[in-house]
């Protein structure tokens, strides 16, 4: 009796959200560098780039450009730099112009304007590709390998 009362409640709370983006469908990759679909592993603050933010109508299956904002956090702070913490509402941008002033550790927040896309919000923690190299290396070193 339990499981049933607790298999109706949850059916009637997803429902609702199953329900509440009709008009617009968040693509699973929203954010494009240069045209291609991000690679989250391989982001890091060399990264160079144009980004934009995409969204699928769900009616007329287009693809759209969502306006979005795009700064730079560091120790939970926005940092105020460049084009980081920019009031504009961006369509692209080059990464580069915000990441020249970022620091090892920092987070790179890259977040819609308009609340509905709120789920297209993305967050890097900004780190040098030599050093997830060298994690790697150092994680995955087998010790009876001899090196």
């Amino acid at each position: 009796m339990k499981m049933s009362i607790l298999s109706i409640v949850t059916v009637m709370l997803l429902i609702p959200l199953m329900y509440a983006r009709t008009n617009e469908k968040i693509i699973y990759n929203p954010l494009l560098m240069d045209g291609e679909p991000i690679n989250y592993e391989q982001f890091s603050l060399t990264s160079r780039g144009i980004i934009t933010m995409i969204s699928e109508d769900s009616k007329s299956k287009k693809v759209m450009a969502i306006p979005f904002r795009i700064y730079l956090r560091r120790d939970n702070k926005i940092v105020h730099l460049g084009g980081s913490a920019s009031a504009d509402k961006l369509s692209e941008i080059e990464v580069s112009q915000v990441l020249k002033f970022a620091n090892l550790g920092d987070e790179l927040v890259i977040e819609p304007i308009d609340k509905k896309f709120q789920t297209s919000t993305r967050v890097f923690f900004l780190r040098n590709n030599l050093v997830k190299f060298m994690s790697n290396f150092l994680i995955n070193r087998n010790p009876k390998d001899g090196c």
